[in-house]
């Protein structure tokens, strides 16, 4: 058998994906009834849920790092050794609480809620932040204090701009974690089907069963 490579391009078949894939019986995540989600709206809630909690995830473990490695508290080793705890030991069985809480919270079935439980300090890149403070020098710090700056000022005019392409290159990389992700849309936003989790149905529903 020859391959080649095509003699012409036929767009027809994305734009028939685009206005034939869809969803139905999508619940409403406000008041009752179901609705329709195309591929289009997939790909406004994929951006919106990927963009948004890899940004929030990203801040709140840049800014927990910064203040581990910058301010020499007891708890700063206590919130390093919870990141190494949490790595080292898998945490089995906790999704049925989890969802509770989500449910009690108003987190559940929301992508602001997403938001607020991705926005945590825990994993790998924690310390990768804590490491890239750890060996900025004083320098900048001192002379800044010097001058009469807050430790608000030195942190977001001085020492963040310093990590910038640190902050953008982890950003990114949530970003295609969270886009690739398929299970957290599917057990948490039943009414913002993401990309992933159309792909994956569409998976699901092509696949023959046995029996």
């Amino acid at each position: 058998t020859a391959y080649s490579l095509p003699t012409s391009l036929h767009f027809e078949n994305y734009k028939a994906i685009f206005e034939n894939f869809f969803i139905k019986d999508v619940p409403k995540a406000y008041g009752t009834g179901t609705k329709v989600v195309k591929l289009t709206d997939m790909y406004l809630y994929t951006v919106l849920y990927c963009l948004g909690s890899a940004l929030c995830q990203t801040t709140v473990q840049c800014v927990t790092a910064y203040l581990c490695a910058k301010f020499k508290y007891k708890l700063s080793k206590v919130v390093e050794t919870i990141v190494i705890v949490v790595m080292i030991i898998p945490v089995v069985g906790s999704l049925p609480s989890e969802i509770q809480v989500s449910r009690d919270l108003g987190l559940y079935n929301h992508i602001f809620g997403m938001w607020v439980m991705k926005a945590n300090f825990l994993g790998m890149y924690f310390l990768i932040f804590l490491g890239v403070f750890k060996n900025i020098s004083m320098t900048y710090t001192e002379a800044a204090k010097i001058d009469g700056a807050s430790n608000a000022s030195i942190m977001l005019k001085i020492i963040f701009p310093l990590v910038r392409n640190v902050f953008l290159t982890v950003v990114l990389v949530n970003f295609i974690a969270f886009w690739k992700d398929y299970q957290t849309p599917l057990i948490y936003l039943e009414s913002f089907p993401t990309v992933s989790y159309g792909l994956w149905q569409i998976l699901f529903l092509s696949t023959p069963t046995n029996g």
